[in-house]
Protein backbone atom coordinates (compact mmCIF):
# COMPACT_ATOMS: atom_id res chain seq x y z
CA UNK A 1 0.00 0.00 0.00
CA UNK A 2 1.26 3.38 -0.92
CA UNK A 3 0.30 5.00 2.38
CA UNK A 4 1.76 2.28 4.60
CA UNK A 5 4.10 3.67 7.23
CA UNK A 6 7.71 2.42 7.00
CA UNK A 7 8.69 -0.19 9.57
CA UNK A 8 11.99 -1.33 11.06
CA UNK A 9 11.84 -4.22 8.60
CA UNK A 10 11.79 -1.70 5.74
CA UNK A 11 14.78 0.10 7.26
CA UNK A 12 16.65 -3.21 7.52
CA UNK A 13 16.01 -3.98 3.84
CA UNK A 14 17.04 -0.46 2.76
CA UNK A 15 20.26 -0.64 4.79
CA UNK A 16 21.05 -4.27 3.95
CA UNK A 17 21.22 -5.36 7.61
CA UNK A 18 19.16 -7.46 10.02
CA UNK A 19 16.09 -6.13 11.79
CA UNK A 20 17.76 -6.93 15.12
CA UNK A 21 20.63 -4.63 14.25
CA UNK A 22 18.20 -1.89 13.24
CA UNK A 23 16.52 -2.23 16.64
CA UNK A 24 19.88 -1.83 18.34
CA UNK A 25 20.79 1.30 16.40
CA UNK A 26 17.40 2.97 16.67
CA UNK A 27 16.80 1.89 20.23
CA UNK A 28 19.96 3.30 21.87
CA UNK A 29 22.83 5.40 20.56
CA UNK A 30 25.41 3.47 22.66
CA UNK A 31 24.68 0.09 21.08
CA UNK A 32 27.84 -1.85 20.11
CA UNK A 33 27.58 -1.14 16.40
CA UNK A 34 30.33 0.23 14.15
CA UNK A 35 30.09 3.87 13.13
CA UNK A 36 29.81 2.95 9.43
CA UNK A 37 26.93 0.53 10.06
CA UNK A 38 25.17 2.96 12.37
CA UNK A 39 25.33 5.70 9.74
CA UNK A 40 24.04 3.32 7.04
CA UNK A 41 21.03 2.42 9.19
CA UNK A 42 20.28 6.03 10.13
CA UNK A 43 20.63 7.21 6.53
CA UNK A 44 18.29 4.46 5.36
CA UNK A 45 15.75 5.37 8.06
CA UNK A 46 15.81 9.00 6.98
CA UNK A 47 15.65 8.14 3.28
CA UNK A 48 12.48 6.05 3.53
CA UNK A 49 10.82 8.41 6.00
CA UNK A 50 11.03 6.22 9.08
CA UNK A 51 13.14 8.56 11.22
CA UNK A 52 10.54 11.27 11.44
CA UNK A 53 8.09 8.78 12.96
CA UNK A 54 10.37 7.86 15.87
CA UNK A 55 10.28 10.60 18.51
CA UNK A 56 9.32 13.70 16.64
CA UNK A 57 7.10 15.78 18.89
CA UNK A 58 6.43 18.79 16.73
CA UNK A 59 3.00 19.63 15.45
CA UNK A 60 2.63 19.06 11.75
CA UNK A 61 2.25 22.77 10.96
CA UNK A 62 5.44 23.90 12.77
CA UNK A 63 8.93 23.21 11.50
CA UNK A 64 11.41 21.75 13.99
CA UNK A 65 14.88 23.30 14.27
CA UNK A 66 17.82 22.09 16.33
CA UNK A 67 20.58 24.09 17.99
CA UNK A 68 23.83 22.23 18.65
CA UNK A 69 25.83 24.28 21.12
CA UNK A 70 29.21 23.91 22.84
CA UNK A 71 29.33 21.78 25.98
CA UNK A 72 31.25 23.89 28.50
CA UNK A 73 30.77 22.13 31.81
CA UNK A 74 34.14 21.21 33.31
CA UNK A 75 35.42 20.43 36.79
CA UNK A 76 38.92 21.66 36.04
CA UNK A 77 38.76 25.40 35.47
CA UNK A 78 41.13 28.14 36.53
CA UNK A 79 38.36 30.31 37.95
CA UNK A 80 34.86 28.98 38.56
CA UNK A 81 33.18 32.41 38.55
CA UNK A 82 34.69 33.40 35.20
CA UNK A 83 33.89 29.98 33.75
CA UNK A 84 30.29 30.30 34.91
CA UNK A 85 30.17 33.69 33.20
CA UNK A 86 31.15 32.01 29.93
CA UNK A 87 28.39 29.46 30.43
CA UNK A 88 26.01 32.41 30.79
CA UNK A 89 27.43 33.84 27.56
CA UNK A 90 26.51 30.69 25.62
CA UNK A 91 23.19 30.49 27.44
CA UNK A 92 22.52 34.02 26.18
CA UNK A 93 23.02 32.80 22.60
CA UNK A 94 20.71 29.86 23.25
CA UNK A 95 18.01 31.92 24.94
CA UNK A 96 18.08 34.53 22.19
CA UNK A 97 17.70 31.79 19.58
CA UNK A 98 14.89 30.12 21.50
CA UNK A 99 12.92 33.37 21.85
CA UNK A 100 13.29 34.34 18.22
CA UNK A 101 12.53 30.91 16.71
CA UNK A 102 9.37 30.47 18.79
CA UNK A 103 8.25 34.02 17.99
CA UNK A 104 8.68 33.18 14.30
CA UNK A 105 6.47 30.08 14.59
CA UNK A 106 9.13 27.36 14.79
CA UNK A 107 9.93 24.78 17.43
CA UNK A 108 13.49 24.46 18.71
CA UNK A 109 15.32 21.67 20.48
CA UNK A 110 18.78 22.16 21.99
CA UNK A 111 21.62 19.69 22.33
CA UNK A 112 25.12 20.37 23.73
CA UNK A 113 27.92 19.04 21.54
CA UNK A 114 28.81 15.44 22.33
CA UNK A 115 30.22 12.52 20.38
CA UNK A 116 29.47 12.92 16.64
CA UNK A 117 27.85 9.47 16.44
CA UNK A 118 25.42 10.37 19.23
CA UNK A 119 24.62 13.73 17.63
CA UNK A 120 23.96 12.35 14.17
CA UNK A 121 21.74 9.65 15.62
CA UNK A 122 19.84 12.26 17.63
CA UNK A 123 19.31 14.55 14.62
CA UNK A 124 17.91 11.81 12.44
CA UNK A 125 15.80 10.41 15.27
CA UNK A 126 14.09 13.74 15.78
CA UNK A 127 13.66 14.33 12.06
CA UNK A 128 14.57 18.00 12.25
CA UNK A 129 14.00 20.43 9.39
CA UNK A 130 17.05 22.60 10.03
CA UNK A 131 20.12 22.88 12.24
CA UNK A 132 21.89 25.80 13.89
CA UNK A 133 25.41 24.48 14.38
CA UNK A 134 27.74 26.10 16.89
CA UNK A 135 30.75 23.81 16.70
CA UNK A 136 34.26 23.72 15.30
CA UNK A 137 34.01 20.06 14.23
CA UNK A 138 34.37 20.26 10.46
CA UNK A 139 33.64 16.59 9.76
CA UNK A 140 30.41 16.83 11.76
CA UNK A 141 29.48 20.04 9.95
CA UNK A 142 29.99 18.38 6.55
CA UNK A 143 27.83 15.41 7.56
CA UNK A 144 25.00 17.63 8.81
CA UNK A 145 25.20 19.99 5.82
CA UNK A 146 24.91 17.06 3.40
CA UNK A 147 21.63 15.93 5.00
CA UNK A 148 19.94 18.93 6.60
CA UNK A 149 19.45 22.62 6.07
CA UNK A 150 22.24 24.01 8.27
CA UNK A 151 23.33 27.44 9.44
CA UNK A 152 26.68 27.89 11.17
CA UNK A 153 26.53 30.24 14.16
CA UNK A 154 29.55 32.13 15.51
CA UNK A 155 31.97 29.82 13.68
CA UNK A 156 32.66 29.56 9.98
CA UNK A 157 33.93 26.25 8.61
CA UNK A 158 34.76 25.41 5.02
CA UNK A 159 31.56 23.49 4.29
CA UNK A 160 28.70 23.94 1.86
CA UNK A 161 26.39 25.80 4.20
CA UNK A 162 25.38 29.29 5.23
CA UNK A 163 27.04 30.97 8.19
CA UNK A 164 26.31 33.93 10.44
CA UNK A 165 29.42 34.96 12.32
CA UNK A 166 31.01 37.94 14.05
CA UNK A 167 33.33 39.96 11.81
CA UNK A 168 36.53 38.54 13.28
CA UNK A 169 38.82 41.00 11.57
CA UNK A 170 36.71 43.94 12.71
CA UNK A 171 36.81 42.63 16.29
CA UNK A 172 40.59 42.96 16.28
CA UNK A 173 40.60 46.30 14.46
CA UNK A 174 38.05 47.73 16.91
CA UNK A 175 40.25 46.78 19.86
CA UNK A 176 43.47 48.01 18.25
CA UNK A 177 42.00 51.35 17.19
CA UNK A 178 40.66 51.94 20.68
CA UNK A 179 44.08 51.32 22.20
CA UNK A 180 45.74 53.58 19.63
CA UNK A 181 43.43 56.40 20.74
CA UNK A 182 45.01 56.07 24.19
CA UNK A 183 48.53 56.29 22.78
CA UNK A 184 49.36 52.58 22.76
CA UNK A 185 51.53 51.27 19.96
CA UNK A 186 53.13 48.25 21.57
CA UNK A 187 50.09 46.00 21.49
CA UNK A 188 50.07 42.19 21.60
CA UNK A 189 47.23 39.97 20.37
CA UNK A 190 46.85 36.66 22.20
CA UNK A 191 44.58 34.21 20.42
CA UNK A 192 46.27 30.99 21.61
CA UNK A 193 47.33 28.07 19.43
CA UNK A 194 43.97 27.27 17.85
CA UNK A 195 43.74 26.38 14.20
CA UNK A 196 40.11 27.37 13.64
CA UNK A 197 39.21 29.79 10.87
CA UNK A 198 38.09 32.57 13.24
CA UNK A 199 41.46 32.61 14.98
CA UNK A 200 43.28 32.73 11.67
CA UNK A 201 41.23 35.76 10.63
CA UNK A 202 42.01 37.55 13.89
CA UNK A 203 45.70 36.79 13.57
CA UNK A 204 45.78 37.97 9.97
CA UNK A 205 44.06 41.23 10.90
CA UNK A 206 46.59 41.88 13.66
CA UNK A 207 49.62 41.12 11.51
CA UNK A 208 48.32 43.31 8.68
CA UNK A 209 47.41 46.16 11.03
CA UNK A 210 50.84 46.29 12.64
CA UNK A 211 52.53 46.10 9.22
CA UNK A 212 50.47 48.87 7.63
CA UNK A 213 50.74 51.16 10.65
CA UNK A 214 54.44 50.34 11.18
CA UNK A 215 53.84 49.20 14.75
CA UNK A 216 55.82 46.62 16.77
CA UNK A 217 54.46 43.14 16.05
CA UNK A 218 54.48 40.63 18.90
CA UNK A 219 54.02 37.61 16.68
CA UNK A 220 55.57 35.22 19.20
CA UNK A 221 52.86 36.13 21.73
CA UNK A 222 49.91 35.20 19.48
CA UNK A 223 49.89 31.44 20.02
CA UNK A 224 50.88 31.40 23.70
CA UNK A 225 48.59 28.97 25.52
CA UNK A 226 49.77 29.35 29.10
CA UNK A 227 48.29 32.13 31.24
CA UNK A 228 51.15 31.66 33.71
CA UNK A 229 53.70 32.03 30.89
CA UNK A 230 52.05 35.27 29.71
CA UNK A 231 52.06 36.64 33.27
CA UNK A 232 55.71 35.65 33.62
CA UNK A 233 56.64 37.46 30.39
CA UNK A 234 54.78 40.57 31.56
CA UNK A 235 56.42 40.36 34.96
CA UNK A 236 59.83 40.76 33.32
CA UNK A 237 58.74 44.30 32.41
CA UNK A 238 60.96 44.37 29.38
CA UNK A 239 61.48 47.90 27.94
CA UNK A 240 60.35 46.52 24.58
CA UNK A 241 57.36 44.62 25.93
CA UNK A 242 53.72 45.36 25.15
CA UNK A 243 51.86 48.11 26.98
CA UNK A 244 48.50 46.58 26.06
CA UNK A 245 46.94 43.20 25.28
CA UNK A 246 43.97 42.15 23.15
CA UNK A 247 42.59 38.71 24.06
CA UNK A 248 39.48 36.77 25.00
CA UNK A 249 37.63 37.88 28.13
CA UNK A 250 38.33 34.62 29.97
CA UNK A 251 42.10 34.96 29.57
CA UNK A 252 42.01 38.72 30.13
CA UNK A 253 40.23 38.37 33.47
CA UNK A 254 42.57 35.61 34.66
CA UNK A 255 45.64 37.65 33.68
CA UNK A 256 44.18 40.76 35.30
CA UNK A 257 43.74 38.91 38.58
CA UNK A 258 47.20 37.31 38.55
CA UNK A 259 48.99 40.56 37.68
CA UNK A 260 47.34 42.41 40.54
CA UNK A 261 48.37 39.65 42.93
CA UNK A 262 52.04 40.25 42.05
CA UNK A 263 51.88 44.00 42.39
CA UNK A 264 50.82 45.40 39.02
CA UNK A 265 48.67 48.51 39.04
CA UNK A 266 46.03 48.18 36.35
CA UNK A 267 45.38 49.71 33.91
CA UNK A 268 48.39 52.01 34.49
CA UNK A 269 50.95 49.22 34.13
CA UNK A 270 49.08 47.34 31.40
CA UNK A 271 45.91 48.03 29.41
CA UNK A 272 43.57 45.22 28.41
CA UNK A 273 40.81 44.88 25.83
CA UNK A 274 38.79 41.68 25.92
CA UNK A 275 36.68 39.90 23.33
CA UNK A 276 33.12 38.54 23.87
CA UNK A 277 31.89 40.91 26.59
CA UNK A 278 30.89 38.17 29.04
CA UNK A 279 29.01 39.29 32.14
CA UNK A 280 32.03 38.99 34.45
CA UNK A 281 33.72 41.78 32.46
CA UNK A 282 31.36 44.30 34.05
CA UNK A 283 32.27 43.32 37.60
CA UNK A 284 36.05 42.88 37.46
CA UNK A 285 38.39 45.45 38.99
CA UNK A 286 39.13 47.36 36.88
CA UNK A 287 36.04 46.68 34.79
CA UNK A 288 37.12 45.14 31.49
CA UNK A 289 36.69 47.03 28.23
CA UNK A 290 35.48 44.39 25.77
CA UNK A 291 34.32 43.87 22.19
CA UNK A 292 30.76 42.51 22.06
CA UNK A 293 29.91 40.12 19.21
CA UNK A 294 26.24 41.24 19.10
CA UNK A 295 24.46 38.00 19.93
CA UNK A 296 20.92 39.21 19.19
CA UNK A 297 21.94 40.35 15.71
CA UNK A 298 23.67 37.03 15.04
CA UNK A 299 20.69 34.92 16.10
CA UNK A 300 18.22 37.15 14.22
CA UNK A 301 20.30 36.90 11.02
CA UNK A 302 20.69 33.13 11.49
CA UNK A 303 16.94 32.62 11.83
CA UNK A 304 16.28 34.82 8.79
CA UNK A 305 18.82 32.86 6.78
CA UNK A 306 17.60 29.40 7.75
CA UNK A 307 14.03 30.47 6.94
CA UNK A 308 15.14 31.62 3.48
CA UNK A 309 17.13 28.43 2.96
CA UNK A 310 14.15 26.22 3.85
CA UNK A 311 12.02 28.13 1.35
CA UNK A 312 14.71 28.27 -1.39
CA UNK A 313 17.10 25.35 -0.83
CA UNK A 314 18.87 25.88 -4.14
CA UNK A 315 20.03 29.45 -3.59
CA UNK A 316 23.72 30.33 -3.22
CA UNK A 317 25.28 29.90 0.21
CA UNK A 318 26.03 33.06 2.15
CA UNK A 319 28.48 34.10 4.84
CA UNK A 320 26.93 36.91 6.86
CA UNK A 321 29.30 38.86 9.09
CA UNK A 322 27.98 40.89 12.02
CA UNK A 323 29.94 43.96 13.08
CA UNK A 324 30.94 44.03 16.76
CA UNK A 325 30.37 46.78 19.31
CA UNK A 326 32.94 48.09 21.81
CA UNK A 327 31.90 48.45 25.45
CA UNK A 328 34.29 50.94 27.03
CA UNK A 329 34.97 50.49 30.74
CA UNK A 330 38.07 51.00 32.91
CA UNK A 331 40.80 48.63 31.73
CA UNK A 332 42.54 51.00 29.27
CA UNK A 333 44.70 53.89 30.48
CA UNK A 334 46.41 56.66 28.55
CA UNK A 335 50.00 55.68 27.82
CA UNK A 336 52.51 58.28 29.02
CA UNK A 337 54.67 59.72 26.20
CA UNK A 338 58.00 57.94 25.89
CA UNK A 339 57.05 55.27 28.42
CA UNK A 340 57.72 51.80 27.02
CA UNK A 341 56.50 49.82 30.00
CA UNK A 342 55.90 50.40 33.66
CA UNK A 343 58.81 49.64 35.94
Amino acid sequence: MKNRKPTQSDVAKAAGVSQTLVSLVLGESTAPVSKETRMRVLDAAQRIGFASKMRRRKSRNRKLLAYIRPALESEQVANRNIHNSYIQFYNHIQNSLVEQTYAAGYELIVRPYSQPADLTHWLIEWGVDGVFLHSGDESLAKWIASRFTMIQINRHLRVNADSVVPDQEDIVLTALNHLRQFGHERIALISHARADFATKLRNRAYLEYTRVNKLPCFEDWIAENSIDKIVSMLQERSPGGPTALVLGDYSALLIQDKLQQIGFSLPQDLSLVGIDNISASQFSSPRLTSVDIQIEEITHAALTQITSRLEEPGSAFQKIEIRPKLFVRDSVAMKSPGKQHAS
